[in-house]
C-alpha cells in the first residue's frame, strides 16, 4: 500500500495556491466565502490571506455587503504591483513583456535580431534583457513572481530540454 504524505511548509503552499487562484477566479471576495468554498477553516483563510497581504501579492479592496455580522473585508489580486516577466523568442524577434496576475500584458515589446543567430548570441541578449527587466521591477518597487519564456520547437519532456528549435537551426 502506498502512503501520500505532506509536511506543514508544503500543505501551506497547497492551501496559499488555492487561495491564489479562487481570488483570482472569483474575487474581490471575502474570507470566508473562500473558507466557504474550498473548505478550508476560517483561521487558515486567515493567515494565508494576512502572509499574501504582507507579501503584497493581494490586497483588501472593500468592505463586503453584511449578512448579520460585522462587514467583511473583500479581498483581490494586487495586479498593479506583482508581475510575471514574459519572454517570447520568435523567428523575427524577442517579444518581452511583464504579464499581470490576470495574464494581461503590459509593456510588451519586441526586440529585433538576424534570424538564425548563434545560441548564443540569442541567450546573450536574452541576459541583458533579464538584467534590465528585473532592475526596472526592484527599482520600482514591485513583485516578481516569475518568468516564462517560451520557443518554438520539440522539448524533451522528460528534460524540458529544447532538442530543435525550428527558426534558429537549434540542436
Amino acid at each position: 500500500m502506498n502512503y501520500f504524505t505532506v509536511d506543514k511548509q508544503k500543505m501551506k503552499e497547497i492551501n496559499t495556491l488555492a487561495i491564489l487562484n479562487i481570488i483570482r477566479d472569483m474575487g474581490p471576495i471575502s474570507k470566508a466565502d473562500i473558507s466557504r468554498t474550498l473548505g478550508l477553516n476560517a483561521a487558515t483563510v486567515s493567515s494565508n490571506c494576512r502572509d499574501l497581504e504582507n507579501r503584497g501579492i493581494v490586497k483588501a479592496v472593500r468592505e463586503g455587503v453584511s449578512t448579520g455580522g460585522r462587514k467583511p473585508t473583500l479581498m483581490d489580486l494586487n495586479t498593479e504591483r506583482v508581475a510575471i516577466l514574459a519572454i517570447s523568442l520568435e523567428r523575427d524577434g524577442m517579444r518581452v513583456g511583464r504579464m499581470d496576475l490576470n495574464g494581461h500584458f503590459t509593456n510588451m515589446r519586441t526586440l529585433a535580431y538576424d534570424k538564425g543567430r548563434q545560441l548564443w548570441a540569442v541567450f546573450d541578449v536574452l541576459g541583458q534583457v533579464l538584467d534590465r527587466e528585473i532592475e526596472l521591477i526592484e527599482t520600482s518597487n514591485d513583485i516578481l513572481l516569475g518568468i516564462g519564456c517560451t520557443i518554438d520547437g520539440h522539448v524533451n519532456s522528460e528534460t524540458g530540454y529544447v532538442q530543435r528549435a525550428r527558426d534558429f537551426q537549434w540542436r
